[in-house]
């Protein structure tokens, strides 16, 4: 266990991220630094050049390659933000007991916004970074006022350097994303990939509609038309996953119907190519390209299916011309999306059609200013890892610059703001950036005192060390956090040496504040740790309650039909997969922990793999639900009832999970429910065949997510023992 945790430690500190390295947005970033010095040393303004080129800087780390609307909104909101901690953290030098609540405040909202996700996190942290530093000099209100606006125009230039190229590729990155959505779609169609495997990548499908679909309340055609071909790919990704478990089947029966379902999908295929095609280059390709050969296709394809000779196939043959059936029936389906999603990416000019009838927009589970409070409120509570982030931060930052402050050195904000840097919810990130840190700082500060050893100390030097370890900042620092301090070190130092500051000085204090800080902020959470053993259990909860509420949708669907609301069944699909993917980051973290035991890194991989299973057969269940209903109602009573169990059932596996196991002994087997379901089907011509099928799968995945959960808690009790 030791070993994979020291494994885990040492994959972080050598993590490099290429997907993270933009030469294009270093270069930018870097200019602006450099010019906005550039531009105080030609005014002699060196100290009012500082300012704004931290602000030009601090509002960098926002910057990216992602959808312009995005970038617009994250880095204005941080160039305001950071300019609000500069003025604030100015006026409140001169009282050193307000300065430290300040910190405090800041530290704890700092720390809580971790639940908003990554951007609110990182701006969370520059801005506290930022307060903490200006917090050092203290100055008027007017005077603090006109620094806050010089670091509010650095990161307005900043911004603006970023979004320069809007007007001319407004949707760019909205359009690589949804190419990406369907090239993956057409990957999937041709290679069968098992659903158990999760044939599309969830971080692929996680952020693209936030990506894709815009802030909420934007109704541009654009956004629109991105909207529906996003909504159009999810039906898509359905209809492929319930055509790749028929085609196993097929294999797995020998039904002569394979061979048309395999030429059905190889057209569907080329014709998400054309439409990934169309969507990337915005050339209004035609509506015959893109959909070639798929009407032909399918025409044929049902009449093969239906002049099948089920009598050859092993088993049951009424059983297998209703698979059949249903097969065609999928296909259809499919076909009728493939022709939508390709009249929408085939418009001329733009590549974009004019938005009447299109489908409405889906809203993103999380989106909003009023699900972001909601979601903070949430969180203050002590069980939550953001809050007690939030608490160990407030309270390590206080008492760092409280520290800081009763010294009489020089630049003894480092101690806090390394504290602010290092200091994370989870273990392995904690340590593994507390050492990148001090590793990466001293480094830093002695390729500095190379540098000016070798050099002369003049502002040439002082702008030549910015531009280089500025644009190494950009470019390479995303990828790795060690390169990332490295060059921070050396930044800083160049920074404060253009004010006329001796740099050797600089170099030996930072050395020793940061080593302070970074003891400090160590100590503290080995003091006060937040475990991930102890909240799996809530997240897998939290996965099974997600999967139950989109369960349950689908079941009204059945019950229901006439009152499908596809746009709530999309929701709580993304909220699903939400779900999924902040218990698989959960599984990652505790993997890395010290002192977990064998037996429970073993069980949650596989609890894993069941819901993953169990969630596969829902979706295809849904993909056949509207046919099924249409089709068949005498099963619909016991299917229904079958349902019912299986909400039950999830409902008793979240409350085990959270600590509460009394009634997992009442959950029943579910393979008694699903014989009566299937004896009902074989009586009335194997009607519901598909849906027989998938929920043979779900049985099977439930009742042995069941008994891995009755494992798990049987290992959690005998730890507490």
């Amino acid at each position: 266990m030791q070993s994979e945790t020291w494994n885990a430690f040492t994959r972080a500190l050598l993590r490099w991220d290429r997907s993270k390295v933009h030469p294009l947005v270093a270069i930018r970033n870097t200019a602006v630094v450099t010019l906005t010095l550039l531009t105080a040393q030609i005014l002699h303004q060196p100290a009012l050049g500082l300012v704004a080129s931290l602000g030009a800087l601090n509002v960098a780390y926002s910057d990216g390659v992602d959808a312009y609307r995005l970038r617009a909104r994250r880095m204005l909101l941080a160039s305001f933000i950071c300019a609000l901690a500069v003025f604030l953290g100015e006026i409140s030098g001169r009282n050193h007991v307000g300065a430290v609540v300040l910190a405090g405040v800041w530290g704890f909202g700092a720390g809580l916004v971790v639940a908003l996700g990554q951007t609110a996190a990182d701006i969370g942290t520059i801005s506290l970074v930022t307060l903490l530093v200006f917090g050092a000099r203290p100055l008027a209100p007017k005077q603090a006022a006109i620094a806050g606006l010089l670091a509010l125009a650095g990161g307005l230039v900043q911004t603006g350097v970023s979004l320069l190229f809007w007007p001319a590729r407004r949707f760019q990155h909205e359009r690589q994303v949804l190419a990406a959505i369907y090239q993956e779609l057409a990957r999937v169609a041709t290679e069968n990939v098992h659903a158990g495997t999760a044939p599309l990548a969830t971080a692929l499908f996680s952020n693209a509609r936030e990506v894709v679909c815009g802030p909420s309340g934007d109704h541009s055609p654009e956004s629109e038309t991105f909207s529906s071909l996003m909504n159009q790919a999810e039906r898509i990704r359905l209809r492929l996953l319930t055509l790749a478990r028929l085609r196993r089947r097929f294999e797995r029966d020998k039904n002569p119907a394979l061979t048309t379902l395999g030429e059905f999908l190889d057209t569907c295929t080329s014709c998400l190519r054309n439409i990934a095609s169309a969507i990337s280059k915005g050339d209004g390709l035609s509506q015959s390209a893109v959909n070639a050969g798929l009407t032909d296709a399918i025409e044929s394809a049902i009449d093969n299916l239906r002049n099948a000779n089920s009598s050859e196939t092993t088993g049951n043959p009424a059983f297998r011309s209703a698979m059949q059936r249903d097969a065609a029936l999928q296909m259809d389906a499919l076909a009728g999306q493939l022709r939508a999603a390709g009249r929408l990416a085939t418009g001329k000019g733009t590549g974009l059609p004019v938005t009447a009838g299109l489908v409405p927009r889906t809203p993103m589970p999380g989106s909003g200013w009023a699900y972001r409070m909601a979601m903070l409120r949430a969180n203050l509570n002590f069980e939550s890892v953001a809050f007690r982030h939030g608490l160990r931060l407030a309270v390590c930052v206080m008492l760092g610059d409280a520290i800081a402050r009763s010294f009489e050195w020089q630049r003894t904000y480092w101690i806090p703001m390394t504290i602010a840097i290092v200091l994370k919810p989870d273990f392995l990130t904690t340590f593994s950036r507390g050492a990148l840190r001090l590793l990466g700082t001293f480094t830093g500060l002695v390729i500095a005192t190379l540098i000016y050893f070798l050099l002369p100390e003049s502002p040439i030097t002082d702008l030549g060390v910015v531009t280089v370890f500025v644009l190494a900042l950009r470019w390479f620092g995303p990828a790795n956090y060690g390169i990332l301090t490295f060059s921070v070190s050396a930044v800083v130092v160049a920074l404060i040496a253009s004010t006329g500051i001796p740099p050797r000085q600089v170099i030996v204090l930072r050395g020793i504040n940061t080593l302070l800080g970074g003891a400090l902020a160590l100590i503290a959470y080995a003091v006060w740790p937040t475990w991930e053993q102890r909240l799996i259990g809530e997240n897998f909860a939290l996965l099974l309650d997600a999967y139950r509420n989109y369960l349950r949708e689908i079941r009204n669907v059945y019950l229901h039909p006439e009152q499908n609301d596809s746009d709530e069944i999309d929701r709580l699909r993304d909220a699903a997969r939400l779900a999924r993917t902040n218990l698989e980051a959960s599984s990652d973290r505790l993997m890395a922990e010290p002192g977990v035991a064998l037996a429970i890194r073993q069980e949650i991989p596989a609890m894993l793999a069941s819901s993953h299973d169990f969630i596969y057969a829902v979706m295809s269940l849904e993909s056949a639900a509207l046919e099924e209903v249409r089709t068949e109602k005498t099963c619909a009573p016991l299917l229904h009832r079958y349902l019912d169990r299986v909400e039950l059932t999830l409902y008793f596996l979240s409350t085990a999970l959270r600590g509460d196991p009394d009634h997992l002994s009442e959950v029943a087997d579910l393979r008694e429910h699903h014989r009566a379901l299937a004896e009902c089907a074989q009586n009335n011509g194997s009607r519901h065949s598909l849906a027989l099928v998938e929920t043979d799968r779900m049985t099977n995945a439930l009742n042995t997510l069941r008994e891995q959960v009755q494992e798990l808690v049987k290992l959690r009790d005998q730890r507490k023992g």
